[in-house]
């Protein structure tokens, strides 16, 4: 496999057959189950990242996603992720959004409020079974209200466009109220944490 992967083009085209091709067969199986696409590229980029294949096949992960080139496939998904967070915002009508303001701050505070709440209380039972001793429990805490209350806007944008409503009164206020809670979400089977969550394998 090395020979073949030797160049940077001839590598990408590999990683981008092996990613689409996976999203594909994972959204077959989703489509039957009444599943978003999206939902089958996440679940693509975790058996493709380190929690299943570099777990499984270490070497064959490290042949095709090496570390050198994953600077390069992040770059090109951030770029596509801008671009369809464009052309989404072509399409968003903001007439729509007129009058419902005082709705969309309630029903985003709220869907703020009520899961950070549920994800310390769950806190209390996860910090003594999966936290390290060395992290304290308001980090722990901080960190499951934060995961639970967060919203992937792109994601959302994709359920929105695939289930054609965008152009709803409902789809378009949708945006507004996942505006406050949280940001991107990038689509790479090797993703980096940082400000903003990843659907790749390394969560």
């Amino acid at each position: 496999m090395k020979p073949l992967l030797q160049t940077p083009l001839a590598l990408f085209i590999v990683q981008a057959l092996l990613i689409v091709s996976a999203s594909r067969l994972i959204g077959l199986l989703a489509r039957r189950m009444r599943q978003p696409m999206v939902i089958a590229e996440i679940v693509a980029g975790i058996l493709l990242g380190p929690s299943l294949l570099g777990w499984a096949a270490p070497h064959t992960a490290a042949a095709v996603f090496p570390k050198d080139s994953l600077t390069l496939l992040s770059m090109l998904s951030q770029v596509g992720l801008i671009l369809f967070m464009f052309l989404v915002g072509l399409e968003f009508d903001g007439r729509m959004l007129r009058g419902r303001g005082h709705t969309s701050v309630v029903i985003s505070h709220t869907s703020i409020i009520v899961p950070f709440a549920l994800g310390a209380v769950l806190a209390r039972y996860l910090y003594p079974r999966l936290s390290a001793p060395t992290v304290p429990f308001a980090s722990f805490t901080l960190f499951m209200g934060a995961a639970m209350s967060i919203t992937a806007f792109p994601v959302l944008a994709r359920i929105l466009v695939e289930r054609r409503l965008l152009h709803s009164r409902r789809g378009a206020s949708s945006p507004s109220w996942s505006r406050s809670r949280g940001p991107g979400v990038s689509v790479t089977p090797h993703g980096r944490r940082g400000s903003r969550c990843s659907t790749s394998a390394s969560c």
